[in-house]
């Protein structure tokens, strides 16, 4: 047993010293061609391409000249796919040897003259552009409804070479940025919007729903962005059969849905079982303060245990909607769209986590705005554009600020108009990499620190 693991032994020791050795062995550019033609000319040259590659087109003394080439060969080589079951290949360490030689003069020459390319400017894609805002302003916002889907690359959306921009792309940059600047700072001036949140069919509305109080099962429960303080309506929608009755006939009369706010009852909504499928349960007009809220709509539970229904199961969801008050199976409403309408009668402003956020400092007189003001700019631009503000900004930000101040009469406008005027800035929209200055074209320079995080 001992002979023979140290014959063993030396057989491994002897292999790794000839591997050692071969790859050790000089790789020159006849060497390397020689290797070619015994291994790989045969199907890869110029008449057939084989695989679309033809070595002809790969320098040996110069590979760095086709690097993209030599690169494809290199990893074909590495992988062991070439050359292919059935024709001549080499021992292992001949061709390791060779694939790294050829890697090693492509390196070399990286190394002595890197070439990293100009990297194309890069707009913020959706998702980095929502959680910008979100971190800068303290406010989340589904911004898919403002802006158009990103082009992908590759598989990914955050690629700089198709995050192009278009005339009709910065204009709903800068729509959204006038929506997000009021909501941001509240809007005293605002006028009653419809938003329609839909519950889809295939949503199992038996059971209690994440965000709505306990006790209740169904619906929906949203967090939704109030403008300002005034007076909202909430809208309600069910389903119905195909054919016309009302989802959840066959329990009679009883049935209720609850609006809460925050998880607090604001409204308590009674159904009829002969409802129309047009008809529609909305409140009285309900006092919300601005900000983010979590608005319910979900049943009150008064259905739970077994049923003898005659089809199981009991908790199916609504692909099928022919069957609202067939005998023998059990069905319950079904919340279809939740509306919620306002502001009406707007009595102000509350504080609201994205006030807090831009609102450094709250003026109490006419001579301490303009400080303020100043103050609020160099946060949020210093953010904003992820750098630290210069006088040029600040200047014209404070300019904007005039505008908006003398336009409506009042400091939380002036500030509005600062923020929508940075969310549409290229500075906000754009992530730059600048070549310093005084640079000779074509020099490579490294990237600054800024620039790197961002």
């Amino acid at each position: 047993m001992l002979k023979a693991n140290m014959f063993r032994s030396l057989t491994l020791l002897a292999g790794l010293v000839g591997a050692l050795a071969a790859q050790a062995a000089p790789q020159t550019p006849d060497s390397q061609q020689a290797f070619v033609n015994k291994y790989c000319l045969g199907c890869h040259n110029e008449k057939l391409k084989s695989g679309g590659f033809s070595w002809t087109k790969v320098d040996l003394s110069h590979p760095d000249q086709t690097a993209a080439e030599a690169e494809k060969a290199i990893n074909m080589l590495k992988v062991g796919m070439m050359p292919p079951p059935g024709m001549p290949r080499p021992d292992a360490a001949t061709l390791r040897g060779f694939a790294d030689g050829l890697a090693a003069k492509i390196d070399q020459v990286a190394l002595a003259h890197p070439n990293p390319g100009a990297t194309p400017l890069h707009r913020l894609n959706r998702t980095e552009y929502r959680n910008a805002i979100r971190d800068m302003l303290g406010l989340d916002v589904d911004v898919s409804s403002m802006l158009p889907a990103d082009d992908m690359s590759h598989g990914f959306d955050n690629m700089a070479d198709v995050l192009t921009i278009s005339p009709a792309l910065m204009e709903g940059y800068i729509r959204a940025a006038g929506k997000i600047s009021r909501l941001a700072v509240g809007d005293t001036r605002a006028t009653p919007v419809t938003q329609t949140f839909q519950v889809v069919k295939v949503t199992n509305q038996m059971r209690h729903v994440e965000g709505a109080p306990y006790g209740t099962r169904g619906g929906i429960s949203v967090i939704y962005n109030f403008p300002a303080d005034g007076e909202y309506n909430f809208k309600t929608l069910f389903y119905h059969d195909i054919d016309g009755p009302f989802w959840g006939k066959n329990q009679g009369k009883g049935q209720q849905l609850e609006i809460s706010i925050n998880g607090a009852r604001v409204a308590l909504l009674t159904l009829d079982p002969n409802m129309m499928p047009t008809d529609t349960r909305q409140t009285e007009a309900i006092h919300v303060k601005a900000g983010p809220q979590r608005v319910s709509a979900a049943f009150i539970a008064k259905f739970d245990g077994p049923v003898e229904d005659f089809p199981e199961p009991v908790e199916n969801v609504l692909i099928d909607t022919t069957h609202a008050d067939i005998p023998g199976l059990t069905s319950l409403p079904h919340l279809r769209e939740l509306t919620i309408i306002g502001p009406h009668k707007v009595t102000g402003i509350s504080e609201t986590p994205s006030r807090r956020a831009i609102l450094a400092c709250t003026p109490t007189n006419s001579a301490d705005e303009i400080p303020c003001a100043k103050k609020i700019i160099a946060k949020l631009a210093r953010i904003a554009y992820r750098r630290p503000a210069n006088d040029n900004d600040l200047e014209d930000l404070l300019s904007f600020y005039q505008k908006g101040r003398n336009q409506a009469g009042n400091f939380d406008s002036g500030i509005q108009t600062v923020v929508q005027t940075i969310l549409s800035d290229p500075e906000f929209v754009f992530r730059f990499e600048r070549t310093p200055a005084n640079l000779a074209a074509g020099t490579n320079f490294r990237v600054a620190d800024l620039e790197l995080a961002s």
